[in-house]
């Protein structure tokens, strides 16, 4: 095992410097600037936010076979550990040139084709309600139901259409939602360091531990609204685990629920090679 450990070490530093050297003959292309649209002189004088939640689960689990979109094929669910959510946060500066519309999915990630098909089922919506620009994003979990296709029993898809319209469903429910349930409040942002719980398992070792947060607290007093940003893979249950989950987002979501009385959209930021949270213990994998 120790000879097998060392090969891998060494196979992994070889890639690492055929990589280097291999950008550094051929860099890549440089990013576009971006252009900030400033508003000389600001109309709104606060921010409006609207947030809501909802869960995107089906009634026939584990009766009727879906497929856990983890580390294998042909994972079959065997139960529920905790709900698959969708959550939507409506935000306008109340400059007159609309609000944008960010949603937070539990699953592993979204085609183009299913985001698009959601935006044009809402197209007349929000154009009726002065959206600018609507981000359906997902958490990159790989302990919910399969919306790719590519963890079923191959060469079977494990894409679910019956599931895929409970998604559907949920997604444009709580974009609505979120804009009637809109109040004018302030907005704050800011930063802090995470405790070391994060990992690289690839070549260069390399992350970022800054958590972001857009605060919003409503002028009457209800219900903050928190956004909170961090670049991690949403995999703590990791390889061995069978139950659908919405993994670590959802109970930190709870405990800032519970302990801050705020409600939680949780994004996931630039994920590396391939940075997650530490294993819990030796046999997690």
């Amino acid at each position: 095992m120790d000879v097998l450990s060392g090969a891998v070490t060494l196979l992994q530093k070889g890639f690492a410097r055929s990589g280097a050297r291999a950008a550094k003959k051929h860099p890549a292309p440089a990013l576009p600037q971006a252009e900030p649209n400033w508003l000389a002189q600001p109309v709104g004088t606060c921010f409006t936010a609207g947030f809501a939640k909802a869960d995107i689960m089906p009634d026939d689990l584990p009766q009727k076979p879906y497929w856990v979109a983890g580390y294998r094929t042909g994972n079959r669910a065997a139960g529920v550990l905790d709900p698959m959510t969708c959550s939507a946060l409506w935000l306008d500066d109340n400059s007159g040139r609309g609000g944008v519309c960010f949603v937070s999915i539990d699953n592993v990630g979204m085609s183009s084709y299913d985001s698009d098909q959601i935006k044009a089922s809402l197209r007349q919506e929000l154009a009726h309600r002065g959206c600018r620009g609507l981000f359906i994003c997902s958490c990159h979990n790989h302990a919910g139901i399969d919306t790719l296709g590519y963890w079923g029993p191959l060469p079977r898809t494990g894409r679910n259409p019956k599931y895929m319209g409970i998604l559907y469903r949920g997604v444009r429910q709580v974009i609505l939602n979120a804009y009637a349930g809109r109040k004018e409040g302030t907005l704050f942002h800011g930063t802090i360091d995470a405790p070391p719980v994060l990992r690289d398992t690839r070549l260069p070792e390399v992350w970022n531990n800054t958590l972001s947060r857009l605060r919003f607290v409503p002028n009457d007093g209800s219900t903050e609204t928190w956004l909170l940003h961090f670049a991690s893979h949403s995999e703590a249950l990791l390889g061995k685990n069978n139950l659908v989950s919405a993994d670590f987002p959802c109970y930190l979501r709870r405990r800032v629920l519970a302990q801050a009385g705020a409600e939680v959209i949780y994004f996931i930021g630039c994920e590396g090679g391939l940075i997650r949270p530490k294993e819990l213990d030796e046999d997690n994998i």
